[in-house]
């Protein structure tokens, strides 16, 4: 009974799945990389023809084996099916295809174009061999003789369609996997497999056909291997009808296609559709059955893609507001994708939603936004409240420096002083803000929680500290006295997120915590300390108040003072780095400091 459920329940799902296009993506795209690996075989098999006709004829009876006497060519005959006709499907269910980017014109073009180069090629080599005619042998003599001495024209159509086919297929890849970093490391490399592939195989080509012209010349060898692959004149000519029948069903279901979809927009046109409130500037008309960024494109409105809308790259996000509670909850494909950036509930793509009524979204990411744009961060860009740590660094006397030197002078310590400020803040595992100035403000904990990150903070402090000691030492000659800097710890609750305008974004925090650790920094020149730590950050570090003694100091800006441990020397601080199972609590040994008191 239970099992009659689960089974019912699944059933629905796939149906709905089906409704929505998920399974029919899943299916196109499952069937495009068998399809691409069954051509990358196939080219690289053409390659060996370089060697010679007869050794590219050895290595095809192995691959052809692999392919037909396996359960891989039924799947292969499936992929054959379903892929043509689930991306005709997609095709038609797009709303608009005049304002698509060049690199989804391009697949769509030259997936569409395929039967009018291979159509004969493909009934030759699937339909005779294995379905209609057993007694017909293809091999690679067979075809290089017809295709470059008996219809030469052939060889040229070949030619060409095997440039269509892969350049479909790594489309269809760089749109599968483009965005993701593991790609792009290796980009280069696989755009030049993607040259040398094609480049081998028509060099194989060629190299056959040359030799195949050659064979003919040597009297009977060009009859014996027509006679050998039981090729008559009969059968030529029904292969090549099949082929011009099949061409002319593919333009027939074409023309039923757009004929279709014409009609289907048409009629959905009558009907008015809900209205999609976009970035609080536009109120666009939803037709039946748009997505949101094919709305938003369709108006001439930038907004991010970089997939073509297939939901794989998370960069198109948006944040749903009123109406949102209307909205189907994600596709299984979608919520892959908004999992792997661990986005809120509130966050949905704007390819894959399909409002049926009044929405109001907002923008997440530029219009400018990369492929990586999608992964930066796992999300974190998007807005968030949560406990971290903030640290203000700032030089001390630099004002009076820099109107002592030359600019260049000037520039070239601040480019050192910054150089070695983000070495350290990286090294801790911390996240450089910005620069202010000649200030530094740094978050912890934006990943890994409040407790490490001030672990990371007081590390960071250390090092940043120690760092400033180097760089007096490489500059004395330069220095008319040592830079001498002061840093500021406090967390707490902080909105963090991606902010700027356009390009010019980067993850940053805001509210009172921020504050208050620039106030800390501000303390140390007062108390005449390197460090002052709030608290808090005390407390989740684990410091030992007997040998970080607190007090409470009045903090500009509050009514109220704020419990603090003021530092003399960052040095004397813990390194947690050798000790990350501690909990922060300082090793024996470690130089007890006591705060300054005023």
């Amino acid at each position: 009974m239970a099992r009659g459920k689960l089974s019912s329940s699944t059933m629905w799902r796939w149906i709905r799945s089906l409704r929505d296009g998920d399974s029919l993506d899943r299916l196109r795209l499952a069937s495009g990389v068998l399809l691409l690996a069954f051509v990358s075989v196939h080219l690289a098999n053409h390659a060996v023809g370089v060697l010679s006709l007869g050794r590219a004829e050895r290595w095809g009876h192995f691959l052809t084996d692999l392919w037909t006497e396996t359960p891989l060519y039924w799947l292969l005959g499936a992929a054959i099916v379903l892929h043509p006709l689930t991306a005709l499907w997609t095709v038609a269910r797009r709303r608009r295809l005049l304002r698509l980017s060049l690199r989804q014109s391009a697949q769509i073009l030259l997936g569409l174009s395929i039967p009018f180069f291979l159509a004969e090629h493909l009934v030759a080599g699937l339909w005779f061999t294995r379905l209609g005619e057993p007694d017909l042998e293809t091999s690679y003599p067979l075809v290089s003789v017809v295709a470059w001495v008996l219809a030469p024209q052939k060889a040229v159509w070949l030619g060409l369609g095997l440039c269509v086919v892969w350049l479909h297929g790594v489309i269809g890849f760089y749109q599968w996997v483009g965005h993701r970093p593991s790609f792009q490391r290796w980009q280069r490399w696989w755009f030049a497999l993607a040259l040398l592939v094609p480049s081998w195989a028509l060099a194989g080509f060629l190299a056959m056909g040359s030799e195949a012209q050659g064979m003919v010349v040597t009297a009977g060898v060009g009859e014996r291997i027509l006679a050998e692959a039981h090729l008559t004149p009969e059968m030529g000519m029904a292969i090549g009808g099949a082929g011009e029948a099949l061409v002319r069903y593919h333009l027939l279901l074409l023309a039923l296609l757009f004929g279709g979809r014409w009609l289907r927009l048409w009629w959905l046109a009558r009907v008015p559709g809900p209205k999609l409130y976009y970035r609080d500037r536009h109120v666009l008309s939803l037709a039946p059955g748009a997505t949101v960024l094919e709305t938003v494109l369709g108006a001439h409105i930038a907004h991010a893609s970089v997939c073509g809308g297939r939901g794989r790259c998370s960069v198109c996000r948006v944040r749903v507001g009123k109406g949102g509670e209307h909205l189907p909850p994600p596709t299984w494909a979608e919520s892959q994708v908004l999992g792997r950036i661990a986005a809120p509930e509130e966050v949905r793509l704007a390819c894959q939603l399909r409002p049926e009524r009044d929405l109001e979204v907002f923008p997440l990411l530029p219009p400018s936004a990369t492929a990586a744009d999608g992964y930066a961060g796992s999300g974190k860009g998007d807005g968030r409240e949560i406990e971290l740590v903030v640290l203000f660094a700032d030089l001390r006397g630099f004002t009076r420096f820099s109107e002592e030197k030359l600019p260049f002078d000037v520039v070239f310590v601040l480019n050192r002083y910054f150089n070695t400020m983000g070495k350290a803040i990286a090294e801790a595992g911390g996240h450089l803000d910005k620069f202010i100035g000649d200030g530094v403000m740094a978050l912890f904990g934006v990943d890994s929680g409040p407790e490490a990150g001030a672990r990371e903070a007081i590390v960071a402090a250390r090092l940043m500290v120690s760092g400033l000691d180097a760089l007096n030492r490489g500059l004395a000659e330069a220095l008319a006295e040592p830079l001498r800097m002061g840093i500021g710890i406090h967390g707490g609750e902080a909105i963090v997120g991606e902010m700027g305008y356009e390009s010019v974004r980067h993850l940053t925090a805001l509210g009172d915590t921020v504050n208050i650790a620039s106030r800390l920094e501000g303390l140390t020149k007062e108390l005449g300390v390197e460090v002052v730590i709030s608290d808090i950050v005390a407390r989740w570090a684990g410091l030992d108040e007997r040998r970080f003694p607190l007090r409470e100091v009045a903090v500009r800006g509050r009514s109220q003072g704020l419990v603090v441990c003021a530092v003399l020397q960052a040095g004397e601080l813990p390194d947690f780095r050798g000790d990350r199972s501690s909990g922060g609590v300082s090793r024996p040994g470690s130089g007890a400091v006591v705060a300054r008191r005023s």
